[in-house]
């Protein structure tokens, strides 16, 4: 097995490898040639694909992104791919000497769908859960006359309110979470970037809760495109009166309004806030499971 740096070139054979542990239930959906190439690119992270004989068989990178998931101050992000599982040893010592050198996080982590086995030496850690909601008949949304339903292309608030309260809702987030910056909130919003899928809820003129959203394609075998549900915060001031719900709600709402046919989201699997079960109410139901694998990084 040759192990050398991944390049634009060589992404076309990595996207066939990613197709293909999809298939085995590796991924939910096969990830994006999109979020590929950022991968690639991000001078925080490093990428290289396995040969033999000439032939793509197994791929990894290590660094402050992955393939799934948000980035994080605790961790540092592996993705480790192979056709076959007893190739994946020089994978997993690739990674763990090059998270060694990065220094961005006390611990290596992964996503794998719980039902493939966890890389050598990592130990289970979380499970986070994709949850999918039919938008062919959304409910309607429950009455709030006391709160306010704002949308980005629709205030006057500047962008640091809405970073602001995305960070206020998740400071108390497993696995360390990284606040948004102004911009990583100005890259989101893209002038291709629905503005009107961005929502905030206010009570009596103070922020309550921020939803983020956007219609994209997923490529997991069902139609497309999908509604991806990213963010849903409430602050803790008013937490547990309704906030999220009306948010998740408002969004399904505005979803079906384009002609999106189905809405997806991830959720914590072993979350205290009761955020499952939420989302069970407004119509999601659990479609898919990734296990959080974990290990150390000192020595």
């Amino acid at each position: 097995m040759v192990l050398a740096a991944a390049t634009p070139n060589n992404l076309p054979q990595v996207l066939g490898l990613l197709a293909r542990a999809h298939r085995r239930g590796h991924f939910d959906a096969t990830p994006t040639r999109q979020r590929l190439e950022v991968l690639v690119r991000d001078d925080r992270t490093k990428a290289c694909v396995a040969t033999v004989e000439g032939h793509t068989v197994g791929f990894a990178a290590v660094g402050a992104l992955g393939l799934i998931g948000p980035p994080s101050t605790e961790a540092t992000f592996t993705d480790i791919v192979t056709d076959d599982p007893a190739e994946e040893r020089p994978l997993v010592d690739w990674a763990l000497a090059n998270a060694r050198q990065l220094h961005l996080g006390r611990t290596l982590r992964t996503l794998r769908g719980s039902t493939r086995p966890g890389p050598p030496g990592f130990t289970k850690a979380r499970e986070i859960w994709r949850m999918d909601c039919d938008l062919t008949a959304v409910p309607p949304i429950p009455d709030r006359g006391d709160v306010i339903l704002t949308d980005y292309s629709a205030t006057d608030l500047p962008d640091e309110s809405w970073v602001s309260a995305v960070n206020d809702s998740f400071t108390e987030h497993w696995g360390g979470y990284l606040p948004w910056t102004v911009q990583r909130w100005n890259d989101r919003m893209a002038p291709s970037f629905d503005s009107g899928l961005q929502l905030m809820a206010r009570l009596q003129q103070e922020c309550a809760g921020v939803l983020l959203s956007g219609v994209m394609e997923r490529p997991d075998g069902g139609a497309q495109p999908v509604g991806f549900i990213e963010v849903v915060g409430t602050l803790p001031a008013y937490r547990r009166r309704g906030i999220a719900e009306f948010l998740v709600r408002s969004a399904l709402q505005r979803l079906a309004s384009r002609q999106v046919s189905r809405a997806v989201l991830l959720v914590d699997g072993g979350s205290s806030t009761g955020a499952a079960d939420l989302y069970a109410r407004c119509g999601f139901r659990q479609t898919f499971s990734y296990t959080v694998w974990e290990r150390g990084l000192k020595g």
